[in-house]
């Protein structure tokens, strides 16, 4: 199935896939479609439509990402002056 969509960048056609996912242990089958998110920061987005099987708190901000710890291989070591 294809739809035209509005976007901030423009109107695009988008072609829409059936697939089945899995959320905190509930299976269900959605209709994304299918758009470059590549260069944006989140790589998929849930609908509404999708998430009304849960309760959604909103007042609550995305968890961030851990920083990998740098090992010591990779840290020169520094002379001490005396």
């Amino acid at each position: 199935r294809l739809s035209v969509v509005n976007s901030s960048h423009g109107v695009s056609i988008r072609m829409h896939i059936k697939m089945t996912i899995s959320l905190a242990g509930h299976s269900m089958t959605i209709e994304p479609n299918i758009f470059d998110r590549s260069h944006l920061k989140y790589p998929i987005l849930v609908g509404r439509r999708n998430l009304s099987h849960f309760l959604i708190d909103t007042t609550k901000r995305p968890a961030k990402k851990k920083k990998k710890a740098v090992s010591a291989e990779g840290v020169k070591k520094e002379k001490r002056k005396s």
